[in-house]
């Protein structure tokens, strides 16, 4: 069994894995190749306020973010995009301008933080086991995402996403993308620094070790975050 310190620095490290046998030696570089982002933003159509005016994406993942703007206060964007039963995607918002991170109560009626993302079902029916979480922008937060919203379809077909500020009173531009889950068609990381992967869904996959070779040991290089534990 091996144990990795759960806070740590950015960098790579020579990870022992004792087994028995003799000594073998492997570099580990990802399961899912990983690709570098060159993604020329789509941009956001007009009017999209509502659910029956929803822009639909046609490409979803890593490669075809999208580009929109709460253009006056109270605005609200809409977008749908094709999902498959069984399949998980990670809808995130990121880049999301200062001036769009003030406290509201607009997506639930409690003071909430930031920008709020709600998913509708096909037929529109609000999936509301994710509303309390991705109303408040504050819970999923990490570097430059700033709201994530993660989830298995349960149907095929079009799944709409709302997307709001909390705070009625304020206006600016964000990102917007929606990305498969690893070993799903589209799944892609930059090949530098192995984001996105702030949830579940975008976790970056490492190599299968060959556990049944005649060995003792596997140097693993791994990158991961290192620091001083208590």
């Amino acid at each position: 069994m091996v144990r990795l310190l759960r806070w740590l620095t950015m960098g790579l490290v020579a990870l022992l894995v004792v087994m028995l046998g003799g000594v073998a030696t492997h570099t580990l570089q990802g399961l899912t190749n990983p690709t570098q982002i060159y993604a020329a933003p789509i941009g956001e159509v007009e009017p999209n306020d509502t659910l029956g005016t929803a822009q639909m994406l046609a490409n979803i993942g890593l490669h075809h973010p999208v580009q929109g703007q709460i253009d006056l206060p109270g605005d609200q964007d809409f977008y749908s995009f094709t999902a498959v039963a069984g399949r998980s995607y990670a809808i995130e918002l990121f880049n999301v301008a200062n001036t769009l991170r003030p406290d509201g109560r607009a997506c639930d009626g409690y003071s909430r933080s930031g920008m709020a993302i709600i998913l509708y079902a096909p037929g529109t029916t609000q999936i509301t086991s994710y509303l309390r979480r991705e109303c408040d922008a504050a819970n999923t937060s990490s570097g430059n995402t700033h709201n994530v919203l993660s989830f298995t379809a349960a149907v095929s077909g079009d799944f709409v996403i709302r997307v709001l500020a909390n705070n009625t009173t304020v206006s600016g531009y964000y990102s917007l993308r929606i990305l498969p889950r690893y070993g799903q068609d589209g799944a892609a990381w930059d090949e530098q620094t192995l984001e996105p992967n702030n949830s579940w869904v975008t976790a970056y996959e490492l190599y299968q070790l060959p556990l049944n070779i005649p060995h003792c040991c596997d140097t693993l290089k791994l990158p991961v975050f290192v620091s001083r534990s208590k």
